[in-house]
């Protein structure tokens, strides 16, 4: 007896299941059941909705709004004809519905975006359809999240993330740039020191020459008083030849002090200049708007905001909007608050 119900318990579990997912009704989406496989230790019922193979697993059935939902973002992502599937799976547990497509093409006006989309498109739905998956563009991987409207509307952001990253994360997270900000200030500031740290280093070579050449001058006036006897004695060309060196030594000191302070002004002047650079870049790539990418700045506008700043620190945005339109002087609101954010960390 024991033996039969062993066998009958796992039999009877193995029923259940079955007809459990036999239960969903697949057609009212357009959707049939053509058999079943095990991967991995994952059972899927395999359906075909006409236009390919899908794989559904669940540890529930779907209510009706679940069915509905994956029904209505299959019929999405079969519609788009930017999208060839190699995959696609569909996962349904207490939490949520899960759907996602491993595309086998991804081609978005002209480009094809599927290495930019190596973990798949994946969409879920617990109130409402959203999306969430990666995209990688370089050396970002953007994570894409948000609520699903239509494919159009997704391929779109999708193609703005990929195209250009920087200006993708500036729009979506008004943090980012403060964050560079301060990645490039404290990198500006590391500079900074290493060029003190240099300069006070070359400085004290510098002290510390002068006081070998200093030792080595008074050792040698020692030397000469000593000698002062023989040199009365000595002919006016030795004369000469001595008073010669010690001007050499004295051009040599005055040359090596020269070339010190034109190498602190070098190294000055490139810190600037990178400073500016790094400046130019954060403000081009706030530069933004909804039909254009990254604009740089002109440093005129830049120079114009700043000494209006400097002569009245206590202007903001709005006050030197109203200055530029009274002066009819051509510059737009975002570029005077970008200015303001950048240069002097206030908008």
């Amino acid at each position: 007896m024991k033996s039969e119900r062993s066998i009958l318990v796992p039999l009877f579990i193995a029923f259940v299941l079955g007809t459990s997912v036999s239960a969903v009704d697949f057609s009212s989406i357009g959707m049939s059941v053509t058999g079943t496989r095990t991967e991995n230790g994952t059972d899927w019922t395999l359906l075909d909705d006409g236009a390919g193979e899908i794989v559904y697993s669940a540890q529930l059935d779907p209510d009706a709004k679940r069915l509905a939902t994956m029904g209505s973002i299959i019929k999405a992502l079969r519609a788009t004809d930017v999208l060839t599937v190699t995959r696609l799976e569909v996962t349904n547990n207490p939490d949520q519905l899960r759907i996602t497509v491993f595309p086998k093409s991804f081609v978005v006006e002209g480009q094809n975006l599927r290495a930019a989309v190596p973990g798949g498109l994946s969409f879920w739905y617990a109130k409402n359809a959203e999306y969430d998956f990666r995209v990688i563009s370089g050396a970002y991987a953007i994570r894409m999240s948000g609520l699903f409207t239509t494919m159009s509307e997704l391929v779109k952001t999708v193609k703005l993330a990929w195209a250009d990253p920087v200006a993708f994360l500036l729009q979506r997270d008004p943090q980012y740039a403060v964050r560079r900000i301060t990645e490039i200030s404290i990198a500006v500031d590391a500079l900074r020191k290493d060029l003190e740290d240099q300069t006070t280093s070359t400085a004290t070579s510098f002290e510390e020459t002068r006081a070998a050449l200093d030792l080595a001058i008074e050792e040698r006036m020692a030397a000469d008083e000593q000698q002062m006897a023989a040199l009365e004695a000595a002919s006016s060309e030795q004369t000469a030849a001595l008073l010669a060196s010690d001007e050499r030594d004295a051009a040599e000191f005055a040359a090596m002090k020269e070339a010190a302070r034109v190498a602190a002004e070098e190294q000055a002047r490139y810190l600037e200049a990178t400073f500016t650079r790094l400046e130019s870049a954060i403000m081009a790539s706030l530069n933004t708007g909804f039909f254009r990418g990254p604009t740089v700045i002109p440093p005129e506008k830049i120079a114009w905001v700043v000494a209006q700043k400097t002569e009245n620190p206590d202007q903001n945005t709005k006050a030197l909007v109203a200055v530029a339109k009274a002066a009819k002087y051509k510059i737009t609101d975002q570029e005077i608050s970008i200015i303001l954010l950048v240069k002097f960390g206030q908008q």
